[in-house]
């Protein structure tokens, strides 16, 4: 299955560079997509869609594959940019950065259903986290 999505991927990059080089400006006037991160057990696949310009700011959601079915939906709504989304080792949720507060925090989806909840509060932005390899604690 994960095969299947990369080339659909790899097909899509070859149809865009067979109409010719983009131009910077084109580049912001594009959905993008990014930050790819499979389910631990492979039958869903998380990613970002950043949206074209906006004034300054370039919004960014999380949507969410369902690869057996080849359904997509989003997954966030902020308005803001969420982005590195990461599936906990038990597949249950997903921690991820969002600026929706201000400065890039780290937060948790989880997949039943829900809100995203805030796990930290800090004055400094969140950079980077993984999760602990057992899931019991909150990803650092």
């Amino acid at each position: 299955m994960k095969t299947v999505v990369f080339a659909a991927l790899a097909l899509a990059a070859a149809v865009a560079s067979a109409q010719g080089p983009l131009t910077p400006a084109q580049t912001l006037d594009r959905r993008t997509v990014g930050d790819l991160e499979f389910s631990p057990d492979g039958s869903r696949l998380v990613f970002t869609v950043t949206e074209p310009v906006k004034g300054t700011a370039r919004p960014r959601t999380l949507w969410m594959l369902d690869v057996a079915s080849g359904r997509v939906r989003p997954l966030t709504f902020s308005g803001k940019s969420d982005s590195d989304p990461r599936w906990s080792p038990d597949g249950t949720s997903i921690a991820f950065v969002s600026d929706r507060d201000g400065t890039p925090q780290l937060y948790r989806l989880p997949m039943r259903g829900g809100d995203a909840e805030k796990l930290i509060g800090r004055q400094e932005a969140v950079g980077a986290f993984r999760w602990s390899p057992t899931g019991r604690a909150s990803p650092c």
